[in-house]
Formats: C-alpha cells, sequence, structure tokens
C-alpha cells in the first residue's frame, strides 16, 4: 500500500495553516509612524494664535509713534517666546513628534525675525517711521498664521487618524 503523501503537501499545508492563525495576530497590531494627537499642544498652538492676532490688531490700530515702537511692545515679545518655549518643551517631549517639532522650530524663527523687524524700525528716525509697515506687518503676521495653520492641521490629522 502506497501513501500519497507528497513531499510538499505537509510543509505547505503547515504554513498556510500558521499564516491563517497569524492573520488576526498581525491586523491587530498598528506601526505608528508620527506621534499621537495630543490636545494639549492644540490648546497651546491656539493661545499662541490668539496672543499674535491680538498683538497685530493692536499695531494696525496704534501705527502711529510712540505707541508702534518695540520698546513699548518688549512685554508681547518676552511672553510669546516663554509661550513657544513652553510649547517646544512639550512637543520634543513626545515621541515620535519631529514633524511638529520642525513645525515649532519654524514658528520660533518667525517671531524672531518679526521681533527683528520691529526693533530695526525703531532705529528709524524719530515720528512713523519708527513703525513697522502695514505690508511688512502683513507678511510677517501672514507667515506665522500660515506656520501655526499647519501644526493645527497635523494635530487635527493625528486626532482623526491615530
Amino acid at each position: 500500500m502506497r501513501t500519497n503523501c507528497r513531499s510538499s503537501g505537509w510543509p505547505g499545508f503547515a504554513a498556510r495553516l500558521l499564516a491563517l492563525l497569524l492573520l488576526p495576530l498581525a491586523a491587530s497590531c498598528s506601526v505608528s509612524l508620527i506621534a499621537p494627537y495630543d490636545s494639549r499642544t492644540e490648546e497651546m498652538v491656539t493661545q499662541i494664535q490668539g496672543e499674535l492676532s491680538a498683538f497685530h490688531q493692536e499695531l494696525i490700530y496704534d501705527n502711529k509713534a510712540p505707541g508702534c515702537v518695540y520698546s513699548k511692545h518688549v512685554g508681547f515679545y518676552r511672553t510669546i517666546h516663554g509661550d513657544i518655549a513652553n510649547l517646544r518643551v512639550r512637543v520634543g517631549a513626545i515621541a515620535k513628534n519631529a514633524q511638529t517639532a520642525d513645525q515649532v522650530e519654524a514658528l520660533e524663527k518667525g517671531v524672531d525675525d518679526l521681533e527683528l523687524i520691529h526693533r530695526n524700525r525703531e532705529n528709524q528716525p524719530p515720528g512713523d517711521t519708527q513703525c513697522m509697515g502695514i505690508k511688512a506687518m502683513e507678511n510677517s503676521f501672514g507667515g506665522l498664521e500660515g506656520i501655526i495653520r499647519a501644526i493645527l492641521q497635523l494635530e487635527m490629522v493625528k486626532q482623526r487618524t491615530l
């Protein structure tokens, strides 16, 4: 009597059975390449946006010397730099959060650039030339809003997908 046992039959069957048994286990695992959503990051970014918007409006409505000059607004820059530093620390403490950290770094650089423009205007001859021009403000604040929007959009994507 001859048994019909092909040499590749049993190992092939065992491999298929093993794959079938491991499939639910593999499906239950997920690999995350980005940090999970962080509601506190979103809150902090939204707060910073509010501070920047209020400051922008203040500069627009009081765009005459001496109210517009940098030295009258040093307190704002101290506060915003502190808030961004807090955000940077929080974002940096979260694993796999390099994209958000890069965006926060861009935000910090944007605020540094705004401050430099504002400070340099104060060194102009006395009068309204010491004020930051509306066009310069629109460019600076528009860029900052774009960075903040990108951070918030990334957090919203994380919230929906992770």
